[in-house]
């Protein structure tokens, strides 16, 4: 059985780009500002614009710092 790498690419990508979405929203409803966000997810708020252009950079250790800090759960991340 063949493993199609960029299929798995491209799933990983769509994962990252919907929680990247969800932080995004988080960020709105709760009115938080770049700088309460980036300090949220232990990073620069450079970083957030990084993640804006390509989500997929978000690493699992950010999600799961955000996480921590958030008290959103991952389902709640990973919901479309």
């Amino acid at each position: 059985m063949k493993v199609d790498k960029r299929k798995n690419k491209q799933n990983y990508c769509d994962n990252a780009r919907i929680m990247w979405s969800n932080i995004r929203r988080f960020q709105y409803i709760n009115r938080l500002t770049n700088t309460q966000l980036a300090e949220c997810l232990n990073v620069s708020e450079r970083s957030l614009y990084t993640y804006d252009k390509d989500p997929s950079l978000l690493t699992l250790n950010r999600i799961q710092t955000f996480i921590d800090n958030s008290g959103v759960s991952m389902e709640e991340l990973t919901r479309i």
